[in-house]
């Protein structure tokens, strides 16, 4: 089974989200815009559903599968959705651009991209790029702007290296190994495809880049202040089916093999994604043990750089991430 990230269309969403509006005055409807229609990469969210833990929180959630962060921003912009899931430069670049939005619950503890180049390649640090080629997936991608990040955090101007749109998986593979690049910016599914094609690489080291969070929560700020109920039970939900899952992943086939069958018919496939993905879910020693907990610190360094990069307007300086209620959310 090959990867395809499926795009929803506006009326197959506009579908979805007008279903969410007709839930039953017992419970809360939401609806969260998702920045990949993949079951797999948002397991959580289904496994939470399946289980009943959203049920259990008195919320009827509705997860709607877009084409990438800064779209589910939109959506939410919008008041198509209540709460988005999203790269955090994505955040940052709508919070420059005037949008009052608020970041909370750390979904991916890591951003699920890195700079990878050929085992053989006698390129073995970030310095090593200056005059190269680097490829990216496309020129607005988020590892694009992962890539120009890291590279100007490594001392590295745009100018000093070149970019490359090479398209993502098997692509940039072939981009790797007939040297039309000297490195590529990977997401975790490339690595995936790069692995199954027996492509030999090793990832550059990032060198002190903020190791800010890969993807979180949003939501307009007035949302989030006026619906404390809701942003407790979601990230509860969450934070109880992330657990499981990670202990058991055959509730997580199961979550993904009801609500998307197509995408475990393959379990090498399967179980190649869910490799990928689950790392991104093992919390590190600053979260505490605790789900959703946002490191505010890195997420101040994270800023000033998206800034000085020119991937967000100033007001983003003033981004704000809520960790008020981790200790909720971690409750027994």
């Amino acid at each position: 089974m090959t990867l395809k990230l499926m795009k929803i269309s506006a009326m197959t969403a506009a579908s979805v989200i007008a279903m969410a509006s007709a839930a039953s005055a017992e419970t809360k409807a939401l609806t969260v815009a998702l920045p990949v229609n993949l079951c797999l990469a948002n397991w959580p969210f289904y496994v939470a559903a399946e289980n009943g833990e959203f049920a259990a929180e008195g919320l009827e959630v509705t997860m709607v599968g877009l084409d990438g962060s800064s779209t589910a921003i939109q959506a939410t912009l919008a008041g198509q959705a209540q709460i988005a899931a999203t790269a955090p430069a994505d955040m940052l670049a709508a919070s420059g651009a005037g949008a009052d939005v608020t970041g909370f619950y750390n979904f991916y503890q890591y951003l699920p991209f890195r700079l990878v180049t050929a085992t053989d390649s006698d390129i073995t640090s970030l310095a090593d790029l200056e005059g190269k080629t680097v490829g990216i997936t496309s020129a607005g991608g988020g590892e694009a702007i992962y890539m120009r990040s890291l590279l100007a955090h490594a001392g590295l101007s745009e100018g000093s290296y070149e970019e490359l749109a090479v398209g993502e998986g098997s692509m940039a593979a072939s981009a790797i190994t007939g040297g039309a690049v000297d490195a590529h910016s990977a997401s975790f599914v490339d690595e995936i495809i790069f692995g199954g094609m027996g492509l030999a690489y090793k990832a550059l080291d990032s060198e002190g880049y903020p190791a800010t969070t890969g993807e979180m929560l949003m939501a307009q700020t007035s949302y989030f202040n006026d619906n404390p109920d809701v942003i407790e039970g979601i990230g509860r939900a969450l934070a109880r089916a992330t657990a499981a899952g990670l202990a058991n992943r055959e509730l997580v086939v199961t979550a993904c093999g009801n609500a998307a069958p197509h995408e475990t018919e393959d379990m090498g496939f399967t179980n190649a994604v869910l490799d990928g993905v689950d790392a991104l879910f093992v919390l590190g020693d600053a979260a505490g043990g605790q789900y959703g907990f946002i490191e505010e610190t890195t997420w101040a360094a994270y800023k000033d750089l998206m800034v000085s990069i020119g991937a967000a307007g100033e007001e983003a300086l003033a981004a704000p991430v809520s960790n008020a209620y981790v200790s909720a959310w971690n409750a027994e």
